[in-house]
């Protein structure tokens, strides 16, 4: 039995903020990333809802598509996850490649100063929400 019981609506309850707080700086990475590659100005809130849906449509289509190998279900989610950023943010396919490339890049650095700023154990919550 563990020293310290947490009731399981608190965990929903971290959970939540986790959530939130990952998709605040992922919607940011978004916002900066697409105004890097095509020049557009967009808000913080679409940049959100742009990470949610191509997050979601990833892990549909790496579910399904593992079925054969994990190397064609990666690949197809990732065609996917471009496919949603290049239709919501209306650019090309090299302009969606490039927002995910410049996304992730943004997000490695922001994780880092995060993980400098506040530690290991502060990012724990975050990683965890980017499973689902």
């Amino acid at each position: 039995m563990p020293l310290i019981t947490i009731a399981p609506a608190l965990y929903a309850v971290v959970f939540l903020i986790a959530l939130i707080i990952g998709l605040v700086i992922d919607g940011f990475a978004i916002k900066l990333a697409v105004s890097v590659v095509t020049g557009k100005n967009i808000h913080l809130s679409r940049g959100m809802f742009v990470s949610l849906v191509s997050i979601i449509i990833f892990a549909i289509l790496f579910v399904i598509f593992s079925i054969f190998t994990p190397v064609v279900g990666f690949i197809v989610a990732l065609l996917g996850m471009i496919y949603v950023i290049k239709n919501m943010v209306r650019t090309s396919w090299l302009g969606g490649f490039g927002i995910a490339i410049v996304a992730w890049i943004i997000l490695v650095v922001i994780y880092a100063i995060l993980s400098f700023l506040f530690g290991e154990f502060a990012l724990a919550g975050m990683h965890f929400s980017h499973y689902f």
